[in-house]
């Protein structure tokens, strides 16, 4: 029953983790893309935004992943 509980626990985190991943570098589920997040980056003086946007949601996307497989 542990195993259970926690294979919920790291299926329901990784699914946070690809969803804000999507978020920034697709868009998707209401999110603003690279391009957005591009313009947030910068505007807290992250340059260039628009490869810290890609990088970070990447590493989500990626992290979601394998979070999800149990790596």
């Amino acid at each position: 029953m542990e195993d259970a509980g926690l294979l919920l626990i790291r299926m329901m985190i990784g699914v946070v983790f690809l969803f804000y991943g999507s978020q920034k570098l697709f868009g998707w589920f209401g999110g603003y893309g690279i391009k957005g997040t591009g313009q947030w980056f910068e505007s807290i003086g992250v340059k260039p935004g628009n490869v810290a946007a890609a990088l970070s949601g990447l590493g989500e996307l990626v992290s979601g992943i394998l979070f999800i497989l149990g790596v």
